[in-house]
């Protein structure tokens, strides 16, 4: 007799009940991932969105770090508030970027005699626009607020912070909370947590319809 050579399929040492089951897990592994890249859970409901605030920047200028590291302080509180925050440094700033920013928040330190910091210069002399290339509404898009830290000991107290805060609003930009400051001379850090107490049930109310978390706290 003549028997014909045939082929078999290769094994991979599972049964076909192992087999079948590894195949259902991978599918829905894929269904998984095809869902959240859709914006959807796994179960076919909507995927929470959670930065329902948007994006929000925080510029800082800073001499000693104080400026940058209430900036950073803001980035987290922002992220736990919903907003999807960012921290910038005013050395970096990029105007087009600025520009189209929705939500920005400005932490601006005063050095010396009313003069911006090193890494604030170039900054400053961009928006003071000596050439007046910019239009008036450069920032009508722009929903801002500002944070000026100073010290009383010195004449042209808080001038940088006081600067920006107009500047911003003469250019188009819309200020969303009060203007706020702190004295290095007193207690700068007291004077920044109770803005920043405000601040974020203000925020919450206009852009993200969350309930406001501070520290540790929930208003």
């Amino acid at each position: 007799f003549y028997y014909q050579k045939t082929s078999t399929p290769a094994t991979t040492g599972l049964s076909l009940y192992e087999q079948a089951m590894k195949d259902a897990e991978e599918k829905k592994k894929a269904a998984a991932a095809a869902a959240a890249a859709g914006g959807a859970s796994a179960n076919g409901a909507p995927a929470e969105n959670p930065y329902p605030g948007g994006n929000l920047t925080i510029y800082f200028g800073s001499q000693t770090g104080t400026a940058e590291e209430f900036a950073k302080t803001l980035e987290n509180e922002g992220k736990t508030n919903g907003f999807n925050t960012k921290v910038v440094d005013l050395e970096d700033f990029e105007p087009e970027d600025m520009q189209n920013d929705n939500i920005a928040i400005f932490a601006m330190a005063t050095y010396g005699e009313g003069d911006p910091t090193d890494n604030a210069i170039d900054f400053n002399k961009w928006i003071k626009d000596k050439h007046q290339e910019l239009e008036d509404d450069f920032f009508s898009g722009l929903k801002y607020t500002v944070f000026g830290l100073g010290n009383r000991q010195y004449e042209h107290y808080n001038k940088m912070g006081r600067y920006i805060d107009k500047r911003l609003e003469a250019l188009g930009g819309t200020r969303i909370f009060q203007y706020g400051e702190g004295d290095d001379d007193q207690n700068l850090d007291e004077d920044f947590d109770t803005w920043r107490e405000e601040l974020w049930p203000s925020l919450n109310a206009q852009f993200s319809g969350r309930r406001s978390s501070f520290g540790n706290e929930i208003e």
